[in-house]
């Protein structure tokens, strides 16, 4: 008979702290990159063709080859 009452509890707490964390919201996301001065930005960060080339030096650090990419603003 105890197993029945520690099984129940169980589940009335594992029900409780469901019910918990759906109105738990997840944390706002913070700038994790702050410049004081607009002219402290990187090239790469204001260029694309900058941006593209900086992708491209990380992909082959991993010994990958770029072919293709498409821009979200691109006509």
């Amino acid at each position: 008979m105890a197993i029945f009452f520690i099984t129940g509890v169980a589940f009335v707490i594992g029900i409780i702290l469901i019910f918990f964390l759906k109105n738990t919201g997840p944390a706002r996301p913070q700038d994790q990159i702050h410049f004081d001065n607009p002219e402290d930005k990187p090239l790469y960060l204001l260029d694309r063709d900058a941006f593209q080339g900086k992708c491209i030096e990380f992909l082959e650090k991993f010994n990958l080859e770029y072919q293709h990419s498409v821009w979200a603003n691109d006509n």
